[in-house]
């Protein structure tokens, strides 16, 4: 499991950095608290997850992209809305989990992330088939603490990219899919998910 100061600085302390921007924007725009979400790309999504852990009661719902679950301790102080998304040939963070010298540690599989938050997330049942065009599904468990719900959305042959994104295959990242748009179905999600 990957210790709480992850990033590749371990000096630099990116919950705190939240916080402060939370703060400053709460002084200059009508934040809607309700309705604050997180989402990221490899250590932009390690870092939605460990907002989900360390700060459950200031964030909604989070929509991680190619980065992992796998912080200790973890212990949300509510359910937290969790929308993963991941490519199965991603060659940086490994759908089915590995470890990352810089990251301080092995982290588990897209599948054992999502599994783990709909234990965290108190969900009953199995998760239902929610997405499937061409390369791209996403299955749903919806039936979780107050009200939220745990996804993963899943690539076939997907690399370190974001869905619907624009990453030239010449970047060397892996296929970008076009066939499933990671930022109109995160917002649908997000809409679907404010903090009760």
């Amino acid at each position: 499991m990957l210790r709480p100061a992850v990033f590749a600085n371990p000096r630099v302390d990116d919950v705190a950095f939240v916080d402060a921007m939370l703060a400053d924007l709460d002084t200059r725009l009508c934040l809607d608290t309700k309705r604050i979400y997180a989402t990221g790309l490899s250590n932009g999504g390690f870092l939605s997850y460990r907002l989900a852990c360390e700060r459950a009661g200031q964030i909604a719902a989070i929509a991680p992209v190619a980065g992992m679950a796998g912080f200790e301790p973890c212990s949300p102080v509510r359910p937290v809305s969790v929308m993963h998304f991941h490519g199965t040939d991603d060659q940086v963070i490994l759908y089915g989990g590995g470890s990352v010298p810089f990251l301080g540690g092995a982290y588990p599989s897209a599948e054992a992330s999502v599994a783990r938050w709909a234990t965290i997330d108190v969900c009953l049942g199995d998760a239902i088939p929610t997405y499937d065009q061409g390369d791209s599904t996403c299955d749903t468990v919806t039936n979780c603490g107050q009200g939220t719900a745990v996804t993963l959305c899943t690539v076939q042959g997907g690399g370190h990219t974001w869905p619907g994104g624009l990453i030239p295959p010449e970047a060397g990242l892996g296929f970008t899919t076009q066939d499933l748009d990671a930022t109109g179905q995160m917002w649908l999600f997000f809409q679907a998910h404010p903090r009760p």
